[in-house]
């Protein structure tokens, strides 16, 4: 879809004076109403040039406005498969706030029992080892900025930008004995991590993904595949943060030993 978290994302941290803060704004306040019929007139609507918007989809990692549409065309199926609450259909318990609460940690028990804790220590390790890390994907959870936190008291490089052509360039000047670790929470962006993530092998780098997704898809070029069993729910997301905020944990302990 035009994807709301990085709209989202663009709205809540460039400048005010940024003329793409301009546009996301005009993107988000009619978002269920754009006028996509040509570049022409999305442009008009926007009140920028067709140039200007072209940049604009850029920094949003679309190739050209034809994307741009395609994916907004596809919104309602993304919206109702990608952007649960939870899993399960709705019933009289979930409408309480313990009903629904305790659906969500069952899911969220069910995930945790899918993971192999190897898997866990081997990614932990592997970040202990380098000298660089680099995470990938859209969108990132702030739980990495804490674990950004303890690299940087281990000495450190580390970068986890929002904007993916930040994530790229990063990726495509990746030092010696660096890390470039994928988070493929969101099933619409697949192509981007596989991409990024080949191309970071190709230079020399360890590569590791952290996904409720298909496993069997980065056999062959990842060193490190951590995956769980997702629900399609806003439950995964929190699973991920569990497993980011344990390796955090295991990160300041060398912080301590350091």
């Amino acid at each position: 879809m035009i994807d709301l978290f990085p709209l989202l994302e663009m709205y809540n941290t460039y400048s005010h004076d940024d003329i793409y803060f301009d546009i996301v704004k005009n993107v988000i306040d009619n978002y269920n109403e754009l006028e996509l019929d040509s570049l022409l007139t999305f442009s008009e609507s926007m009140h920028v040039s067709s140039s200007s918007i072209n940049r604009f989809l850029k920094e949003l990692y679309y190739e050209n406005f034809t994307t741009f549409k395609a994916e907004h065309l596809k919104k309602e199926e993304y919206y109702f498969y990608d952007y649960n609450y939870i899993s399960n259909k709705e019933t009289d318990e979930t409408d309480s706030f313990y009903g629904y609460t305790g659906a969500f940690l069952s899911e969220i028990s069910q995930s945790i029992n899918s993971i192999d804790e190897k898997h866990i220590h081997n990614l932990s390790q592997k970040i202990i080892e380098c000298e660089n890390v680099i995470f990938v994907g859209t969108p990132l959870i702030d739980d990495i900025w804490w674990l950004q936190l303890e690299l940087i008291l281990l000495g450190k490089r580390t970068s986890a930008f929002i904007n993916p052509n930040y994530q790229i360039e990063a990726v495509q000047n990746l030092t010696h004995n660096t890390l470039v670790i994928g988070i493929d929470v969101m099933r619409q962006d697949d192509i981007f991590i596989h991409s990024i993530l080949k191309d970071a092998k190709k230079r020399g780098a360890r590569v590791a993904c952290i996904s409720h997704f298909n496993k069997a898809s980065y056999t062959g070029y990842v060193d490190e595949c951590l995956f769980y069993k997702g629900s399609n729910s806003r439950s995964d997301n929190f699973v991920l943060s569990l497993i980011l905020n344990y390796i955090g944990k295991n990160l300041r302990e060398k912080v301590i030993e350091f």
